[in-house]
């Protein structure tokens, strides 16, 4: 990025960027389709909208990006999917989606602390924004990292007041986490 004084690196290190997510689930499902499967899908999903900043680190109250890590979970391709037609998409998740997670998940952040310059058991004093899927995600993330409640609290919060809006969800927990 522009004006990144030398040795740094990032969108955000001499910027202020303002980041919108907007997540329109509705318009993503056919309301002619009242099978099981969709009236819990859409059950799970709902409409979200959230605003803030990513700025230099200026030492301040927020957050900031210590490491960066990614997985595929292997085989996982067939566990959901959006298939366009004529009145939305139609959206399959597989039941197994919590227990894939949950199998991939403490390598995950194991390897997540290690690029941090962490040790994994610095968790137990950490809250966890976690991606709130759905109320069986949270559980088999809790179990698995051996948190306690309250370490996944705000996630499941967020959950029961706003759904699970996609990209705009974990903006959500970031707010109340910091509010807090």
């Amino acid at each position: 990025c522009s004006g990144t004084a030398p040795g740094q690196a990032g969108f955000a290190t001499s910027l202020r960027v303002e980041l919108v997510h907007t997540e329109l689930c509705s318009l993503h499902f056919d309301p002619t389709d009242h099978s099981l499967e969709q009236l819990v899908v859409q059950s799970l999903f709902a409409d979200g909208l959230i605003r803030y900043a990513a700025v230099a680190d200026d030492g301040g109250a927020g957050l900031r990006v210590l490491a960066l890590h990614e997985l595929i979970v292997p085989d996982s391709a067939d566990a959901m999917s959006w298939v366009v037609g004529d009145h939305g998409m139609r959206m399959t998740l597989a039941r197994d989606v919590p227990e894939r997670i949950a199998d991939a998940l403490r390598g995950f952040v194991i390897e997540l602390f290690r690029r941090a310059g962490r040790s994994v058991t610095e968790l137990a004093a950490c809250v966890v924004a976690v991606h709130p899927g759905g109320p069986k995600i949270i559980d088999r993330v809790r179990d698995v990292l051996e948190l306690d409640e309250a370490q996944v609290h705000t996630s499941r919060a967020v959950l029961h007041d706003h759904g699970n809006m996609s990209s705009a969800t974990l903006p959500h927990i970031w707010l109340r986490i910091l509010d807090d």
